[in-house]
């Protein structure tokens, strides 16, 4: 069995770790500066029309630019660490629901384990994709160099 196939039934959990940090910076970061979490004031109209296609987006092209960079086969890994992601985010949200007051706090399950599933399924789908569409443009444009004998 030569090594091709044997790191292709693998998974490769250093792109695991460069889809997070990839995430993190190109996916997490604008959101946060986009929707004024991190930045002064609210959104409008034309931010909150970038951030709306980004959220869906963002996931797409992050997972079609870690599988076109990366040397080996990776499908799976971006779609790892995007569901982590999505998971990371909101166990957040639901810690955020449950140390809120009493009179703020409104059903868990409606605004969390409903969020999980629909998110880390749409997580799944767009970053499955965007891989797919990555390594097939690397293969297209991406030159091999030549093999030794």
């Amino acid at each position: 069995m030569t090594e091709a196939s044997k790191s292709a039934k693998k998974l490769q959990w250093k792109w695991v770790g460069i889809t997070i940090v990839f995430y993190l910076l190109f996916y997490v970061l604008p959101l946060l500066l986009a929707s004024g979490a991190i930045s002064r004031g609210a959104p409008g109209p034309v931010a909150t029309l970038i951030l709306a296609v980004w959220c869906f987006a963002g996931v797409f092209i992050n997972g079609a630019v870690v599988a076109y960079l990366s040397e080996d086969t990776t499908l799976w890994e971006p779609v790892v660490g995007a569901s982590v992601l999505v998971t990371i985010a909101l166990a957040v949200e639901a810690f955020q629901v449950m140390v809120s007051p009493a009179g703020d706090r409104q059903s868990l399950f409606l605004h969390v384990i409903a969020p999980v599933m629909i998110w880390i399924a749409l997580a799944f789908i767009l970053s499955l994709t965007g891989t797919w569409f990555g390594k097939r443009a690397q293969k297209l444009w991406k030159k091999k160099p030549p093999e030794e004998d």
